[in-house]
């Protein structure tokens, strides 16, 4: 038996610039319009008691496709959403002539309500007289036997074939999905270009953060080098960006593709003729695109990274990739052409609106019929029941999106301050205030949104140290090195500068100092990173070797990213540690510092922290104990002074209060382990629980009435490494641990780290 695809689908058959007329109805439509009783009796708000039903002889099969594939909106609905593809005659699937629709009214929260307690769900509406709906209640249509085969395909989708019917004033419906009048079946066409404008000009208007954005990213006055002239007819490069008065200018993110010439590129050799001249002609779709969108919001100016970059120059490379907090941070807009080249251009931002819009039924006809003296609500039919909305995650949409993979888009879209993804079936705006779609509105915002992010980038002011941070930039850091690690990089060996862009806008606002990947602000919590090894292992070890010839052992930066084929979302570092003891925080007791780094390039090139990590090292002020590691079956021990650390009663086997993350999972149980090995903590933390707080340790004063002590500690394994590049004695990183322990009512928190002799310096490389 064939497999039951969506096909046809309507915006492939029609030309591109077909426009819909939204709410249009078939004959058949218009009659179930006009004669179905409960339709008439949901538009003028009678009583419908739970499980009232309705069955309407629609229309045959044929004409429901035909419908389909002609105006009508709700024809549209039911081929989709409530299955009538199912009963396609040219598929074969279900053999049916005839349509019939079902309708119920249903409260899904008060069934829920009346049913759950009862212990055999039984229906008590059978002896019972149902009650009536309420605000909540909607009226389900279904099409009669489209169930009645299981899917044999997994190409079907097992889904809920299913219409969802209410009174447009229903208030729990998004009124933002409403539409009147015509849509058209592409997205680039002329009339979507009114909407990127609403959305650009309410965000300059009315959105403080976003505005202010620009300078809390970018450093003093640092402007592109050179920019795309759009004035007139004609396109060309100007190189004298800074004599340009009042400045505003988009960007574009976009994916070079496997093919890197297929995108005209800047060369010295062509310079000169760009400044004069670049053929329209010679300039691929997107490219194009950008440039329409930024002329129709009255821009004058684009930036192109091919044709901006003086590309067969590393030295203009280095200094502009350099510079990208400043490039995408200082732009008005950044347009995102969401698809890779190699996809069919005349697919990607074709869509059906009839699908995704809801369709509005006028019951006007029924004031006529004498049947009451009320006034009829229209109707709207959807595909979802209640407030129906569209969730957008960069870390789900990633598979979808291709361009959300990149590693250096990901610094793009987190360093401007509006962008518009384009070239995709629908418009999609994300701001610093939210997100909006096309279609649904205000989106929800997801955590890896760019407005959560928003803190990291913006400062308090702070006393005596000047700017500083939000204390939620240490929860948000971790998030977003996860982020941009999962994010991919045509040449690996980009990964430091590549994230540049993001340590600049995030100095610029803070002045912290940041150390391949950490701050020297938060080392305590920032080196707390541990291995998540992908399986199999491959040849992950083999690039860790190679990686740590380029950036230190107690940098993330070390390890090398997850494969680009591989479909989970999980990296190869994880910051699980980290978060036991961030979120503890507020009751730490001692901490790391970092006394001093060295890098040997850093006197004569002073951005050589953002893009050459080699032979650097940092010296920690922090506590320092022997240790040994020992299997213990298949699990590597770490036992501090040669000994278990033991946690209390709450743990079934008191050896697992000491958790150990060893770096080197390919090692086999029984084989050796690594020597010499000593522990240095970064953070003690303590707290005492009573009634319903916790009390910091080291402040409390004792009552008598507490629950429980608790306490954590957390830190590296280290073992020797030689001299380092400053000629200190030096550590290298061999993994991480955490301590955590809890007494009854008010105890001792004891830690294998003497807390009453002093701190050393350690420099680890």
């Amino acid at each position: 038996m064939s497999s039951a695809k969506w096909s046809p689908v309507y915006e492939r058959h029609v030309p591109e610039d077909t426009v819909v007329t939204l709410h249009h109805l078939c004959a058949a439509c218009s009659t179930f319009q006009r004669e179905s009783t409960l339709l008439r009796r949901l538009s003028y708000g009678e009583q419908l008691r739970l499980h009232t039903k309705e069955t309407f002889k629609l229309c045959s099969v044929k004409e429901l496709k035909v419908g389909y594939l002609g105006r009508c909106h709700l024809c549209a609905l039911l081929w989709t959403h409530a299955g009538g593809y199912r009963f396609d005659p040219d598929k074969g699937f279900i053999k049916e002539l005839d349509i019939t629709v079902c309708l119920e009214a249903r409260d899904y929260e008060m069934e829920y309500a009346l049913e759950y307690p009862t212990s055999c769900l039984q229906k008590w509406w059978n002896d019972l007289v149902p009650p009536f709906i309420t605000e909540l209640g909607v009226v389900v249509l279904t099409i009669s036997r489209v169930y009645s085969i299981k899917n044999p395909s997994p190409d079907i989708d097992n889904k809920m074939y299913e219409l969802y019917i209410y009174p447009s004033s229903n208030r729990n419906l998004n009124s933002a999905t409403f539409r009147k009048g015509n849509e058209p079946v592409s997205s680039k066409n002329d009339m979507k270009l009114a909407q990127i404008e609403s959305w650009y000009l309410q965000c300059s208007k009315d959105h403080p953060k976003c505005t202010t954005y620009p300078g809390m990213v970018t450093q003093g006055s640092q402007l592109p080098s050179r920019l795309l002239d759009l004035q007139g007819d004609k396109i060309k490069l100007e190189c004298n960006v800074e004599s340009v008065p009042q400045l505003k200018y988009t960007t574009l993110s976009h994916m070079w593709g496997p093919d890197p010439n297929a995108c005209l590129q800047l060369t010295q050799s062509r310079l000169h003729e760009f400044e004069s001249n670049i053929p329209s002609s010679l300039l691929p779709t997107k490219y194009l695109e950008a440039i329409r969108i930024a002329k129709a919001l009255g821009f004058r100016y684009i930036w192109i990274d091919s044709l901006c970059i003086i590309q067969d120059s590393n030295e203009d490379w280095k200094k502009e990739a350099l510079k990208m907090a400043a490039v995408y941070g200082r732009t008005s807009l950044n347009i995102s052409y969401v698809y890779p080249p190699s996809n069919s251009p005349s697919q990607q931002h074709l869509r059906d609106p009839r699908i995704i819009v809801p369709c509005e039924l006028p019951m006007e006809h029924l004031r006529t019929s004498g049947n009451s003296s009320a006034d009829p609500t229209a109707l709207v039919f959807q595909s979802a029941p209640g407030f129906v909305n569209k969730f957008w995650s960069p870390t789900t949409y990633r598979h979808i999106w291709p361009l959300l993979s990149r590693a250096w888009v990901f610094q793009e879209r987190l360093l401007c301050s509006r962008n518009i993804y384009y070239g995709q079936d629908r418009l999609l705006w994300e701001c610093c205030e939210g997100l909006e779609d096309e279609f649904s509105g205000r989106l929800m915002d997801s955590p890896r949104s760019k407005s959560r992010f928003h803190s990291v980038f913006a400062g308090i002011q702070g006393s005596s140290r000047g700017r500083e941070h939000d204390e939620s930039f240490k929860g948000q850091w971790s998030l977003l090195v996860e982020e941009y690690r999962l994010a991919n990089l045509t040449f690996e060996k980009d990964r430091v500068i590549a994230f540049a862009g993001i340590v600049k806008a995030v100095q610029s606002q803070t002045k912290f100092t940041y150390l391949a990947g950490i701050w020297k602000e938060f080392a305590e919590l920032d080196l707390l990173w541990v291995f998540h090894p992908p399986s199999p292992l491959g040849d992950f070890y083999a690039k860790r070797n190679e990686m740590k010839k380029r950036a230190p052992s107690w940098s993330w930066f070390s390890v090398p990213t997850r494969l680009q084929s591989a479909s989970t979302n999980s990296d190869t570092v994880d910051f699980r540690i980290r978060a036991e003891i961030y979120n503890r925080s507020n009751h730490t007791i001692y901490k790391t510092r970092i006394v001093s780094f060295h890098h040997p390039k850093l006197a004569s090139n002073p951005e050589a922290l953002l893009h050459n990590l080699e032979s650097m090292s940092i010296t920690l002020k922090t506590r320092k104990i022997p240790s040994i590691l020992a299997w213990d079956g298949p699990v590597i021990r770490l036992l501090p002074h040669g000994k278990y650390a033991l946690g209390g009663k709450r743990y079934f086997k008191p050896k697992n209060a000491m958790k150990y993350v060893h770096d080197d999972v390919s090692l086999l149980p029984g084989s050796a382990v690594p020597s010499g090995a000593c522990m240095i903590l970064t953070a003690f933390e303590a707290w005492v629980f009573r009634g319903k707080v916790d009390h910091r340790y080291d402040t409390y004063v004792p009552s008598g009435d507490e629950i429980t002590t608790s306490w954590q500690c957390a830190g590296l394994v280290v073992v020797p490494a030689g001299k380092s590049a400053s000629g200190q004695d030096s550590w290298g990183r061999i993994g991480a641990f955490v301590f955590e322990n809890a007494v009854d009512g008010f105890g001792v928190a004891e830690i294998p780290f003497p807390m009453d002799v002093e701190e050393e310096e350690v420099c680890l490389v």
